[in-house]
């Protein structure tokens, strides 16, 4: 069984017979931070964060708009089946907004 130091430089031997050793030292063809690619992945990111931004706001309005529907089920104090009655057009009016 070799050692892993003599592994390492028997591939460097096979690497250089091969002559791929000057591949490896090699520069890239093209740059990965040319100024197309910078604005298309801040362009990307904004897109992103504007999408969750709005995700979040949308979430935050349908909560309050089903605690004002509760707060106003206890001030009214209707019965049970006018309650559900309420909850139930909350829902279809956020499923119906939702779809737009």
């Amino acid at each position: 069984m070799e050692r892993s130091g003599d592994a390492v430089a028997k591939l460097g031997r096979s690497l250089r017979m091969m002559n791929l050793d000057r591949y490896f030292e090699q520069e890239p063809e093209f740059s990965v931070s040319e100024p197309v690619t910078k604005q298309k992945a801040t362009a990307a990111n904004k897109h992103i964060e504007d999408h969750y931004k709005n995700h979040h706001q949308s979430l935050q309005d349908r909560s309050e708009r089903r605690l004002a529907v509760k707060r106003k089920r206890q001030e009214e104090q209707v019965t049970s089946d006018v309650k559900e009655e309420m909850m139930r057009a909350l829902t279809e009016k956020e499923a119906e907004f939702m779809r737009l």
